[in-house]
């Protein structure tokens, strides 16, 4: 085992790391504000019709309609699920 040559030469000095120097630090600067960001695709395009009620209020129903609509509530509860986010 290759590992157990090591062990018995303690003189073998293990290989260096690479030092790496960064040239273009504003290019660096925005990879590392960009680190956290989180982006989705969503196929089906604008989103706003797609997760928010645009008319809450209809003429003849009493009552106020949901305003976000259940696949935008459903979003929401996995990002709070799998990213342990507050509500």
């Amino acid at each position: 085992m290759p590992y157990k040559e090591k062990l018995k030469k303690p003189s073998l000095k293990p290989r260096k790391k690479p030092q790496y120097k960064v040239v273009n630090w504003t290019e660096y600067n925005k990879s590392l504000k960009k680190r956290g960001e989180l982006s989705l695709y969503f196929p089906r395009g604008e989103l706003r019709p797609q997760f928010i009620n645009e008319d809450p209020y209809v003429c003849g129903i009493p009552g106020q309609q949901a305003t976000y609509k259940q696949p935008y509530i459903e979003l929401v509860y996995m990002f709070y699920r799998l990213f342990a986010w507050g509500m």
